[in-house]
């Protein structure tokens, strides 16, 4: 019976293990960067944030993301701050197989997506938020590849795999996400 029990204990301790290595649960990214610029007399201040947060259940996933950049814009002394957030969520199946992470978003279902901006004039406002609306819902509806380059109990690193079809070859970015 000892033996048994014993035996039931190491099996139960490495399906735990095993468990906390996985990709189920909840994970999210953060990024920020901030820059300055002049051209024309016009000083640009400017800082971005990101937030992208996926929870994994089985086989399905939700995703939500959100951005904001704020700047500041002076010429002549005259400060005019600008401000565009973006907000998006989908949600679909994933599949985690040989180190490669692919997550399919669901065909059927609308991304949520929000835009709002504050300080740009109206036909710069109407042209920004209907470039940024196309921009976020691609993104949010297309397949995307990862390598997985690690996974832990609590850090899960990736880096995307380019679609060969697109003609916006950009290199490989590694995204470091977090446990939550």
């Amino acid at each position: 019976m000892k033996k048994l029990l014993i035996i039931m204990t190491v099996a139960l301790m490495s399906m735990t293990s095993f468990a906390q290595n996985s990709v189920v649960g909840t994970w999210y990214a953060e990024d920020a960067h901030e820059g300055s610029s002049s051209e024309e007399g016009v000083n640009v201040d400017m800082s971005v944030t990101a937030y992208d947060e996926i929870s994994f259940s089985t086989s399905t996933f939700q995703r939500k993301f959100s951005s904001v950049m704020l700047m500041d814009a002076v010429k002549d002394g005259k400060k005019v701050p600008l401000s565009l957030t973006v907000k998006g969520s989908m949600k679909g199946t994933w599949s985690l197989s040989d180190g490669i992470l692919t997550i399919t978003p669901d065909k059927k279902a609308k991304p949520d997506l929000d835009v709002e901006t504050e300080g740009f004039p109206g036909v710069v406002k109407a042209m920004l938020v209907g470039m940024m609306k196309k921009e976020v819902k691609d993104a949010l509806v297309s397949e995307e590849r990862y390598e997985v380059l690690s996974l832990s109990d609590t850090e899960l690193k990736i880096k995307n795999i380019p679609d060969p079809k697109s003609k916006n070859q950009e290199a490989p970015e590694e995204t470091v996400y977090k446990r939550k």
